[in-house]
């Protein structure tokens, strides 16, 4: 597919005043909601002061950025005019009653876990349902491809892997810019395979997200004004999976392993996070200190007391997972070998990473 034409098609259908719109949105509306959380009396009246087990900040910073990417969609939506974007609209339609929950956990952080997780599978569950039209074929994984020739099989694998992506994308949004950078360089992934089969559609759904999220980055790296917060991570998870679910299901011609590939850093920390809190005899949901990018975080702002520094450290630092997948599928998308190495490479520095770096309690915040 040629890049120019692309662009021009890309243009031509959006139209460079909606595109530039949408920019003004998302700025205008990050604006507002930094300023709400900046005001003390605001605070104080709502009581929504956070404090948790993973944070790393102190003061209080706007968690909001998931009702700014939701409102800044509803409205791009209603602006522009081709298939996806209704099916997309739908999309978010389907999912508000979990936003708006998503929503009163980021303000008031009373919702306890089960709540959202329940909200989590039930929403999963109906996006499969109602809203994919056909799955990805998962070959060559014994058991498991045996038991998706079953529908009931398929529904039950695919809410899970929502819902595991989901979690996965909320805890790595805890650093400046982690889980913005992570949908960015998987957004870049994806428009590649989408070049590769020119697949013009799913390269226009995926655009505005990415619009979204360069935007966004701006107040989210490297001064931590504004966080995607529980709703954001979900959004744009849900966003990034559905994407991945209907493009693998309308190309199979495609190994399913290029998904993995793209969205293997989050599936590391809910896996990895599981069984490690299962083989120490705690419960999986019980939040700790103790993921990746935390035990990094800790470690260098031991060694340095720069509180702020450390933390956009520890985002550079852990580019191997949320940049090198996207980089690797260059050149190995066409080989389901150099896919599966490519996923055996990623997964054993992670793994090995995490078992080499120490625990350290630092206990500093900024």
């Amino acid at each position: 597919m040629d890049k120019n034409n692309l662009v021009n098609q890309i243009v031509a259908l959006y139209g460079w005043h909606n595109l530039l719109f949408l920019c003004a949105l998302c700025t205008t509306l990050s604006f507002i909601f930094i300023s709400f959380w900046k005001n003390q009396e605001f605070i104080s009246k709502l009581s929504i002061y956070y404090e948790g087990e993973q944070r790393v900040h102190i003061g209080e910073v706007s968690r909001w950025g998931g009702l700014m990417i939701y409102l800044s969609l509803i409205i791009f939506y209603q602006l522009v005019d081709f298939s996806d974007g209704d099916k997309y609209q739908y999309l978010l339609y389907l999912i508000t009653p979990f936003m708006l929950l998503s929503f009163v956990e980021d303000t008031f952080n009373n919702v306890s876990f089960l709540i959202r997780l329940f909200f989590m599978i039930f929403t999963a569950f109906l996006i499969n349902i109602y809203w994919v039209e056909a799955f990805p074929v998962i070959e060559n994984i014994p058991i498991i491809s045996y038991l998706l020739e079953f529908d009931v099989f398929v529904i039950v694998f695919f809410t899970l892997a929502l819902v595991g992506l989901m979690n996965g994308a909320n805890f790595i949004d805890g650093m400046n810019g982690l889980a913005t950078l992570f949908f960015l360089g998987a957004g870049c992934g994806c428009i590649t395979l989408a070049i590769i089969v020119s697949d013009i559609e799913a390269i226009m759904t995926i655009v505005p997200w990415l619009i979204l999220m360069i935007c966004f980055l701006v107040f989210n790296f490297p001064f931590g004004k504004f966080f995607l917060g529980d709703s954001g991570a979900y959004l744009m998870a849900i966003l990034l999976g559905t994407w991945v679910i209907d493009f693998f299901g309308r190309h199979q011609d495609i190994s399913s392993w290029n998904a993995v590939l793209i969205l293997i850093y989050p599936l590391l920390e809910v896996i990895y996070s599981a069984i490690r809190k299962i083989i120490q005899g705690k419960s999986p949901f019980y939040p700790d200190r103790h993921h990746l990018h935390i035990k990094v975080y800790d470690i260098v702002v031991s060694a340095t007391k720069k509180p702020l520094y450390a933390n956009n450290v520890t985002t550079m630092f852990l580019a191997l997972f949320w940049l090198a997948p996207a980089i690797l599928l260059q050149f190995v998308y066409y080989s389901q070998l150099g896919i599966v190495l490519s996923i055996m490479l990623i997964t054993f520095s992670y793994v090995m990473i995490n078992y080499l770096t120490p625990s350290v309690t630092a206990g500093k915040k900024y």
